[in-house]
């Protein structure tokens, strides 16, 4: 059984299309068609990464130095605590078999 809502949400002010998919009590997201979403953005003490598709994580620090290395599993939401972080604006590379994504993210205290 598949249940879908099609609602508008905002994400850093700007209006977007969310797809929430539940089957057999697991759920996964979609954003305007994107194959990953990352939120909060800013962040302040956790981050949360969801991917269509299983895929490798990693951030950066504004210097490029390479910070977290991570896998995501589909259509689960991954968590990553902030809290060790210093204030300011980070990178996170996402690399699936369909696609890559980069996306900065702030992380504010």
């Amino acid at each position: 059984e598949k249940d879908i809502w099609n609602v508008t949400a905002y994400l850093n002010g700007d209006p977007s299309s969310v797809e929430l998919v539940s089957r057999n009590g697991n759920s996964s997201l979609n954003v305007d068609g994107r194959n990953v979403i990352v939120f909060p953005n800013p962040a302040t003490t956790s981050l949360y990464v969801q991917s269509i598709e299983p895929a490798s994580l990693q951030m950066f620090d504004a210097t490029g130095r390479l910070i977290l290395s991570a896998v995501v599993n589909a259509d689960q939401r991954f968590e990553i605590s902030t809290s060790d972080f210093a204030a300011g604006v980070y990178s996170i590379k996402i690399n699936a078999s369909s696609f890559t994504s980069t996306q900065k993210v702030v992380i504010k205290k």
